[in-house]
């Protein structure tokens, strides 16, 4: 009898120890106070309802940014996750991977998945790819301006010639500058000796007027009533 109460007792126990283990492998993992409290943060893998309102549709996202507000209610994010439609069945309309922005606390939760490798490498790729795409589709662009024609044998001929009509032109233009100050000159000589002969004789005459003097009361020669008379 005491064998069987042992026996007993002891199945209880594991009984007891079993249920408790089931117990907690399913309840969920209790987060931290201060993890709760300090939101997603960058670079955080977190699962978002995305088109639904029920966890169990909820996929997995990296967190890109993070917008606080006034209270914990009005902080957002924006998330980026990869487009497993385009990815897997190569939809060339969709881009390989989606940009979710202005999406609240309350639609995330914390991921801990143990895909996280996998799948930041299969978001990388989707990055990748689809800016080689914008790169090549911006190679591609055809350039905004026409391509001139090309020129027929004369037209060519009269662009070459141009160059030397020009020099030609300009050339004359400025042998012509030149000799406008030489005629000016020219046309204002003529008054500057008017000016030095005027001068000049005016000099000359200045000289001589003292050798037409009258001579000293002795000198002068008598003259004779016929002479007087003559000059009257």
């Amino acid at each position: 009898a005491e064998k069987f109460r042992a026996a007993a007792a002891k199945a209880a126990k594991v009984g007891s120890d079993a249920s408790s283990e089931g117990s907690r492998s399913r309840s969920p993992a209790r987060q931290p106070r201060a993890q709760r409290a300090r939101g997603p943060q960058l670079r955080d893998w977190v699962l978002v309802r995305n088109g639904s309102r029920f966890w169990r549709d909820a996929v997995p996202a990296l967190v890109s940014k993070v917008t606080k507000g006034l209270s914990e209610e009005d902080a957002t994010v924006c998330l980026v996750l990869p487009n497993h439609l385009a990815l897997r069945h190569g939809f060339g309309s969709q881009r390989p991977f989606l940009v979710l922005e202005g999406i609240g606390l309350r639609d995330v939760r914390p991921y801990t998945g143990g895909d996280q490798a996998w799948l930041r490498s299969v978001l990388l790729k989707a990055i990748k790819e689809h800016r080689g795409v914008a790169r090549e589709a911006k190679e591609a662009k055809p350039a905004l301006y026409a391509v001139p024609e090309p020129l027929s044998p004369i037209a060519e001929q009269e662009e070459e010639q141009r160059p030397e009509v020009e020099e030609e032109e300009q050339r004359h233009e400025e042998e012509e500058q030149q000799q406008l100050p030489d005629a000016e000159e020219e046309e204002e000589q003529p008054e500057v000796e008017e000016g030095a002969s005027s001068s000049s004789s005016a000099y000359e005459s200045a000289e001589a007027a003292p050798a037409t003097e009258a001579a000293p009361p002795s000198e002068v020669a008598p003259t004779t009533p016929l002479q007087s008379g003559r000059r009257r």
